[in-house]
Order: C-alpha cells, then sequence, then structure tokens
C-alpha cells in the first residue's frame, strides 16, 4: 500500500504506519526473546538441518524482506501466533515521516541478524550437552546391564562349580560304597566257595 502525499491523519496512511508498527514490535520481541524455532506444518516438530541442529523460523533481513513480510513465509505454528500482518511498499517506508520507524527497522534487523547468529550456537552446545549426556545415560545403563550380567554369569559358574563338586563327591561315595559292596560280595563268595568245597567230598564219600 503506498500512502505518498495523504495527509498525516488519512484512515489510509495510519492503517498504513499501523501495520508496520505491528511487524517491528513483533520483531522486537524476537530480538530479545529470541527468535522462534521452525517446526513441521503436519507434526509440529522442531525442525532440523542436515546436521541434526534446530532451524530458526524465518524472520526479515532487510528492508525490502521487512517489506514483503506477511507471515506466510513462516511455519504454521509461528503464523498462529503471528495473527494478520500485512506487506507494504518501499515506497510506504521511504516517506519521510516514516524516517524514525525506519531507523528503527533498521537497527532491530542488525539485532536479530546477530541474535540469530547467537541463538543457533547457543542452541547447538545445548543440544550437544544434551546428546552427549543421553550418551553418557546410555553408556551407564550399558555397564549397569553389563555389571548385572558379570553377576550373573559368575553365580552360574558358582553354581556349576559347586554342582560339579558335588557330583565328584557323590562319585567318590558311590565308588566307595561300591567298593565296600564288591568287597562284601566276595567275601561271601569266597566264604560260599570254602562251604561248597567242604560239602563235596562228603558228598563224594555218601554216593560211595
Amino acid at each position: 500500500m503506498s500512502d505518498t502525499g495523504l495527509p498525516s491523519n488519512s484512515p489510509a496512511r495510519i492503517l498504513a504506519t499501523k501495520h508496520i508498527e505491528d511487524k517491528l514490535k513483533i520483531l522486537q520481541l524476537w530480538s530479545c526473546d529470541g527468535i522462534p524455532w521452525k517446526t513441521d506444518d503436519l507434526t509440529g516438530q522442531t525442525c532440523l538441518d542436515e546436521n541434526d541442529e534446530k532451524v530458526l523460523d524465518y524472520f526479515p533481513t532487510y528492508i525490502k524482506a521487512f517489506a514483503l513480510w506477511d507471515g506466510s513465509q513462516n511455519c504454521r505454528s509461528v503464523r498462529e501466533q503471528l495473527g494478520s500482518l500485512h506487506r507494504c511498499s518501499r515506497t510506504t517506508l521511504s516517506q519521510t515521516y516514516h524516517s524514525t520507524l525506519n531507523d528503527e527497522i533498521e537497527q532491530t534487523l542488525s539485532k536479530l541478524k546477530s541474535n540469530s547468529v547467537s541463538q543457533i550456537e547457543n542452541s547447538n552446545k545445548s543440544l550437544t550437552i544434551e546428546r552427549q549426556s543421553q550418551e553418557i545415560s546410555r553408556l551407564e545403563k550399558l555397564i549397569c546391564r553389563q555389571e548385572c550380567d558379570v553377576v550373573e554369569l559368575t553365580m552360574q559358574r558358582h553354581d556349576a562349580v559347586k554342582k560339579l563338586r558335588d557330583e565328584k563327591d557323590a562319585h567318590k561315595r558311590n565308588r566307595v560304597q561300591w567298593k565296600e559292596e564288591k568287597a562284601e560280595l566276595e567275601a561271601k563268595i569266597s566264604e560260599l566257595t570254602k562251604t561248597l568245597r567242604k560239602l563235596t567230598p562228603l558228598k563224594s564219600r555218601t554216593r560211595k
């Protein structure tokens, strides 16, 4: 919308100025609180680049981009917060009565560009720390599971050794018992043999 030559109390000029101020206020807020992160319009999840780092949502970085910015360049979640934004012409922005606004816009855009770099760096540092913490936690859990496995295997080995020892002891006892029973049987056989030898001559004499 162009308001060239319009009087100061013109509704069109007032509305155009309001549209510019509305967009400027949003960018000033972002310059203080941080630029919104881009989210997926379908899932609502934060978008990541090829390095798995978070991506900032769109924000204008120069005057022409500010003039054309109407919120359509932003992701859905941000658009819902922005409300209705309007484009304006470069001619409207370049009017002398907008010189103060122009200066504020330039300063805000410069601050946003500077803040965007530090915001990404800080976020990625936090993300790196978070990932490292998650990896440490994963490794700690893995070590804990391995320690439990070692304890369980040690107990199983102890049980196996005990079982083997018990079986060896049982085998020894059985062998001793077998030897004793064998000795008893041999003694009985010897006894029976002696008895049989004694009976054999008697049997022979009886036949005669």
